[in-house]
């Protein structure tokens, strides 16, 4: 059981590759960065990055233009998106649907705390909600700084994404 899936690992490499070229040129948050290139250096399928940045798009994460000077930018402030926003696009925050005690439908994640299931969802769905409450505190910008900073060389090289 996975509790990010790759889709949603694939759209934070992507995110953060972004902020990293917006670095590089006194961060124009504005500057947009072609799909193809993001897919070689975060050795992501293009197809599959494609259909990634449309959804982020879509949710006003990203921003695309066509063109010689298009590929895809922020639509906001990384130091805004956090990775709670990143994710919920792309995966079911319902980690175990099938309850494995009964044949039912138990729900481990809704916008109810008080619901009710087996014991074994409870105690999953508390701790989705204690871990997705944490992502929702975890800016794009905070990645970045903690993780990919090439100026903190402890955590990477700086050519690394994630």
């Amino acid at each position: 059981m996975n509790i990010i899936d790759k889709t949603s690992v694939y759209a934070i490499k992507a995110l953060l590759y972004i902020y990293s070229e917006s670095k590089k040129k006194n961060f124009e948050e504005n500057r947009y960065v072609l799909a193809p290139h993001i897919a070689k250096k975060c050795d992501i399928p293009k197809f599959y990055l494609s259909k990634t940045l449309d959804v982020l798009v879509k949710n006003g994460i990203l921003k695309s233009a066509k063109g010689k000077k298009g590929g895809y930018a922020f639509a906001m402030s990384p130091k805004q998106i956090t990775l709670y926003d990143i994710i919920k696009p792309f995966q079911s925050l319902y980690i175990v649907k099938s309850c494995i005690f009964q044949n039912r439908t138990c729900k481990l994640y809704d916008d109810k705390p008080d619901t009710k299931g087996c014991i074994l969802h409870n105690i999953i769905k508390e701790t989705s909600f204690h871990f997705y409450s944490r992502l929702k505190n975890i800016t794009l910008e905070n990645v970045y700084l903690e993780n990919l900073n090439p100026l903190n060389n402890s955590h990477t090289n700086g050519n690394n994404v994630l």
